[in-house]
């Protein structure tokens, strides 16, 4: 099925529009919304590379000059650390019992509910609340390992930016300077757009949005050390479905400048885009693999419509669904190989989608996501569903890669919350 032209919904972006002078910049719409596309030629490479695949402006960061004195300022992070740094918490009363399930690390991808947080301060540190709170507890009994933490761009938005002071910012003062010890961050920039591009170059001291991005990722690094916090920015995550001119022999050049402190490049694409993981391969550290949005033989877009989504027919089944996964999804093609090939560098990323419900931490226009996925599953059978496929002998579906991961948090269901 990789050499035909399907259509396949993945990880992707409407091109932004250029907004009107005074008026906000143009940001992506909330992941969450998927669209059909035909796969497109493999961005930054020649027309033979891509043969057969599928498939605001503003000043650097100032980190400390002209900080506000307030409760959210350094001093105040730094005089609370030693309360606010918690070990990861247990679960509630009203969650999987954790002495009858098992810890499983997690990546947690995440995105801006921008739409719902507009501008008021009070609702960006609820925000950073929240996801702190599921990674010191959550029902699913997951650890979380690493937090890919979406980044529009500095000065977003325009009205109030949130991003650029870093002593100020939500990020920090309600989410970063209270993390349990030993939790990777990856910076997720949105590069599409004019505005993004322009913010991000303006983080460069070569004026180049990419260098801006990695040049960001050093200055919350530089930031974290200050404060003595241990976890650090390892890493950048791209969406390639943004409109930007992905020229990889510029990105490696760039990756290379700033190896030292941000080792890692990764990349989000379909669980099925072989040739794009193959001729990316030299270029890109961690590949995100979109464990969702699945088609068969017989359907496409198989978990789009309640009545032939395996999570619904199979809901709060593991066994069966690990079955169905590994007869209707990995076998034809032989997804088992290739993902041994290349499981050094592969994360394999779950879909807490479900369209039918809004019950979620932040419903997208009403909605959690456009998918019937794992949202309809119980924290307890998750947590059975993870723990079966990377440890149960009879069921290891992806033996030797990096490690699974949620996307993503806005829409986790708050049954998988404490109370």
């Amino acid at each position: 099925m990789i050499g035909q032209s399907i259509l396949i919904s993945v990880l992707v972006f409407v091109t932004p529009v250029t907004p009107a002078d005074g008026a906000e910049p143009s940001v992506p719409p909330n992941i969450g919304e998927s669209f059909e596309r035909t796969m497109e030629p493999l961005p930054g490479l020649t027309s033979s590379e891509n043969s057969g695949s599928q498939g605001t402006t503003g000043q650097p960061l100032a980190t400390n000059a002209g900080a506000i004195s307030h409760p959210s300022s350094s001093r105040f992070i730094t005089d609370s650390l030693a309360s606010s740094r918690i070990s990861q918490r247990g679960l509630s009363a009203s969650c999987v019992d954790a002495s009858e399930s098992t810890t499983i690390p997690l990546f947690l991808w995440t995105e801006v509910p921008k739409e719902e947080l507009g501008v008021s301060l009070t609702k960006w540190r609820a925000f950073y609340t929240r996801m702190l709170n599921f990674v010191l507890g959550n029902c699913i009994n997951s650890r979380t390992t690493r937090l890919i933490l979406r980044v529009i761009h500095p000065n977003f938005p325009v009205a109030r930016p949130m991003w650029n002071n870093l002593d100020e910012s939500p990020l920090l003062t309600e989410l970063l300077s209270k993390l349990p010890d030993g939790i990777d961050l990856q910076l997720y920039p949105y590069l599409g757009g004019r505005s993004s591009p322009a913010a991000w170059a303006a983080q460069s001291t070569l004026s180049d949005p990419l260098d801006g991005v990695f040049s960001y990722a050093v200055a919350w690094n530089t930031k974290l050390a200050s404060l003595n916090i241990t976890s650090r920015f390892t890493g950048i995550v791209l969406d390639l479905e943004e409109d930007y001119p992905w020229d990889w022999t510029h990105i490696a050049g760039v990756k290379a400048i700033h190896s030292t402190q941000i080792p890692s490049l990764g990349v989000s694409i379909g669980f099925d885009e072989i040739v794009k993981l193959k001729r990316l391969a030299p270029f890109v550290d961690d590949f995100y693999m979109q464990m969702y949005d699945f088609y068969t033989r017989e359907v496409r877009h198989v978990t789009s419509n309640y009545t032939t989504s395996p999570f619904v027919v199979y809901r709060d089944n593991p066994v069966e669904l690990a079955n169905w996964l590994k007869a209707e999804v990995l076998t034809d093609p032989d997804l088992f190989a290739i993902y041994r090939k290349y499981r050094k560098q592969i994360y394999v990323m779950w879909s807490t989608q479900n369209r039918g419900s809004s019950d979620c931490i932040y419903p997208l226009r009403g909605t959690c996501g456009s998918h019937y996925e794992f949202g309809l599953f119980s924290a307890k059978s998750f947590n059975q569903f993870i723990k079966l496929i990377t440890t149960d002998p009879q069921f290891r579906l992806f033996h030797g890669v990096q490690g699974h991961g949620l996307f993503q948090f806005d829409l986790i269901q708050n049954d998988w919350i404490p109370v």
